[in-house]
């Protein structure tokens, strides 16, 4: 038996905002001042202003903070001497001493104290707290200033008006004006992104849609229309489920010159875009074949004191850059791809302001770089890159790409970890993906299955229809199967005999689409509670002495019940550890597996990704598509389950709501609650009426379900009163079924009334 998440909803905050009251302050000497935000989280501030007031009301709320709603008051004592101040919670402990302004935090009553501690830092946690500034945690060294510069501005909703610059006697100290340390105490992991949540404010959820495929498409500088709607058809023809086209610079982004191109030069199409149709018809015959359209942008907009952001390559005026946007957007454009490096600030005025120009009926679609790799593909630079963003300023918009990292075995198991550990999840970050491309077939498959597993799933590759690319040799990155198909194709690549990905990446691409209930719910849950799609092994197995020490950091759960290994080498055979307390089976086979043991895996067949569903793991999954349709809510689900052990009950919520607009900020949510429970007596399955309502919700929904890893077919098979009749092999209305071969029962539900739930008992 396993815990689920704890649900706790987080609405979006009350527009009023006192900055005089924002939080409950507490003077400890002349410059420096402790905020208390909860009894077990606040902020140490020091000031170098100069005047009367060394903390100015616009200065209360910098980037690193999200909320922006008064905290309640924080009861607290204040003590000092001549040694120390001692500000005392109902939980902490905080001892500042007067010499050299050295902090440390212990419980309450002063018996142990909490920080500084000796642990390892596992992402941004050490030893059940996290301490950071606008820029690290634990002082890691980075290439950001820890200086929160840019601060909230009630009056306009921007981060970038208000700035404080830092003055010329102070500009080789560590800090300048003001700086702020925040501290953030759980014990556990779920109270720690909890509370990171409601300070640093929850990652905005993305679409419906965007949780789907994403191709990005590089023609090598000769992009036109008639090559971007072969890639769209070719995608289609084959069956490989995609939702969004993403165009890099050739769509006009750049300008071309003897010397190459010259990105971030125009702001609108460039002519081979433009012919034989309009930019907006052309758009409407992607969208008509289910394609939502990204562009990528190498300019920003240029707002006051942007030049103290980093690397873009051209700016332009805010409303001559704007109104270009909206040119394109009016054509039928969905988003943008930021490709301005660490420029967290300004990518986050960009998607505010594109959120703004859509209003809260649709979510805005911007994805931006969270630089982080071992090697650089361009330079080959031995150099593990951190994090290029200010540590929390990214959550500002979803969705991040890792940038041009290498695309060898040692790079995809470098950013295995990093995205879904020590940079990524277990530094509150849910929606990172990279650019996914291998120097060989069996590196790319294993890469893109790796990819179908995030929380935010895209492909920088082209495509065998497309001609080559100059760099890389990157047409040989993908040359898809032609084994069986032996046709001749549009760029004159002709037939090939070599082995391919593309069986692997229709496979997993397909598997991902039937997944998105069960993803999507991970995805609301961590706007609300803050935990991450993808959790590390210490993260989901705290309590397994094989995994609270990150001893396991290449696998990783995909939401609360997947276990997922990606492979990251040439090998047959892949160690990956079942932890203990359950048993766990292999998706593909259905054969069971004892936890608490490590496998040496076959995984010589490289189109299979080594995936585990745990027992108990249930998984609500839709029909098998080519693309998502962002509004209602589907009306025919499958639960696949493991049943849990004799004696024991698992539970799972599905989450849902519109898919589209910005309700579920407001908890238009609706939650509905899926049990199993096993006993001597067979199986029950019950899944309740949902709390909460959705716009989009079924009047009627048909539950099917498919129970593995069954040792004998069950005597009867009920569905509420029903005795249900069985037919295997069949799929008629009413009927259940047995494959004694895969050990699986199957049943097929009727249609019901969606507010009623349904309840399934085997016997």
């Amino acid at each position: 038996m396993f815990v689920k998440d704890k649900i706790t909803c987080r609405m979006q905050d009350d527009p009023t905002l006192d900055l005089s009251s924002y939080c409950t302050h507490v003077p400890l000497m002349a410059r420096m001042r402790l905020d208390l935000f909860t009894e077990r989280a606040f902020r140490l501030r020091m000031s170098r202003m100069q005047g009367d007031d060394p903390f100015p009301p616009a200065y209360e709320i910098p980037f690193a903070v999200g909320k922006h709603a008064n905290w309640a008051p924080v009861p607290f004592t204040r003590a000092e001497d001549a040694e120390e101040v001692v500000v005392t919670t109902a939980v902490l402990r905080i001892r500042i001493a007067r010499f050299d302004l050295r902090f440390t935090v212990w419980t309450a009553d002063g018996s142990r104290r909490i920080c500084p501690s000796g642990g390892p830092v596992y992402g941004m946690f050490k030893d059940g707290y996290t301490l950071f500034d606008s820029a690290s945690a634990f002082n890691e060294e980075n290439l950001n200033d820890p200086n929160a510069h840019w601060f909230y501005n009630p009056e306009t909703g921007r981060y970038c008006d208000t700035y404080l610059a830092p003055s010329p006697e102070n500009s080789e100290h560590r800090w300048n004006e003001i700086h702020d340390q925040f501290f953030i105490y759980g014990p556990d992991y779920p109270a720690l992104f909890a509370q990171m949540n409601e300070l640093i404010g929850p990652e905005p959820l993305p679409e419906k849609k965007a949780f789907g495929f994403f191709q990005t498409q590089h023609f090598a500088e000769h992009g036109s229309q008639e090559r971007l709607m072969t890639v769209a058809r070719e995608l289609r023809r084959r069956g490989i489920p995609c939702d969004t086209l993403i165009l890099d610079f050739e769509w006009g982004d750049a300008v071309f010159t003897d010397k190459g191109p010259r990105m971030g030069e125009s702001l609108d199409w460039a002519p081979k875009y433009r012919a034989p149709q309009l930019p907006a018809d052309m758009l409407a015959e992607l969208r008509a074949m289910h394609f939502d359209v990204m562009l990528i942008y190498h300019s920003a907009p240029k707002f006051p004191n942007r030049a103290h952001q980093a690397w873009t390559q051209k700016e332009y005026m805010e409303e001559v850059w704007w109104s270009k946007l909206r040119e394109r957007m009016a054509e039928g454009v969905r988003g943008v791809w930021m490709d301005t490096r660490r420029n967290d600030v300004t990518d986050s005025v960009i998607y505010t302001g594109m959120q703004k120009e859509l209003g809260s009926e649709r979510r805005a679609l911007m994805l931006g770089a969270h630089e982080m790799f071992r090697v650089r593909c361009w330079d080959n630079l031995p150099v593990k890159r951190r994090p290029w963003d200010h540590l929390v300023g990214a959550r500002r918009y979803p969705m991040d790409w890792t940038g041009d990292c290498a695309y060898d075995w040692d790079e995809l198991k470098w950013q295995v970890r990093a995205i879904t550990n020590q940079y990524g999840s277990m530094r509150g970050y849910n929606y990172i993906t990279t650019d996914s491309m291998g120097l060989d077939w069996k590196i790319q498959a294993r890469w893109l299955q790796f990819t179908d597993f995030l929380a935010f799933s895209r492909s920088h590759t082209a495509k065998p229809w497309d001609g080559g690319m100059p760099s890389w040799n990157m047409a040989d990155l993908i040359r898809y199967d032609r084994v069986a198909e032996k046709t001749q194709v549009a760029d004159n690549l002709g037939p090939t005999d070599r082995p391919t990905a593309e069986a692997s990446i229709r496979k997993h691409h397909l598997l991902r689409y039937r997944l998105i209930p069960y993803l999507y719910s991970h995805a609301l849950l961590n706007y609300r509670t803050g935990m991450p799609v993808c959790r590390p092994m210490l993260l989901a197995f705290p309590e397994d002495p094989n995994c609270n020490a990150d001893q396991w950091p290449y696998q990783y759960l995909f939401g609360s019940e997947l276990l997922v290994a990606p492979v990251c080498a040439d090998v047959t055979a892949w160690p990956i550890y079942l932890p203990g307390g359950a048993r766990w089976m292999d998706w593909w086979t259905g054969r069971v597996h004892e936890g608490g043991q490590t496998l040496q895996h076959d995984v010589s067949d490289v189109s299979t990704l080594p995936l585990f569903l745990r027992e108990g793991g249930v998984l609500p999954m839709q029909p098998e598509c080519q693309w998502i349709e962002s509004g209602a809510a589907p009306e025919r689900l499958c639960l696949t389950l493991f049943p849990p052990a004799k004696g024991q009950s698992s539970r799972l919520e599905l989450l849902e709501d519109d898919g589209t607009s910005l309700r579920y900020q407001r908890g238009e949510v609706a939650i509905t609650p899926i049990v199993c429970a096993a006993d001597a007596g067979g199986l029950r399955i019950e899944v309740g009426p949902a709390a909460g309502t959705c716009r989009g919700a079924p009047a009627q929904r048909t539950w099917n379900l498919e129970v593995r890893a069954l040792a004998a077919a069950p005597k009867r098979v009920l569905c509420g009163p029903e005795t249900l009749a069985r037919a295997d092999g069949g799929t008629a209305a009413g009927a259940w079924s047995w494959d004694a071969v895969k050990g699986m029962l199957t049943v097929c539900g009727r249609p019901t009334a969606a507010a009623a739930g349904v309840v399934f008992q085997t016997g």
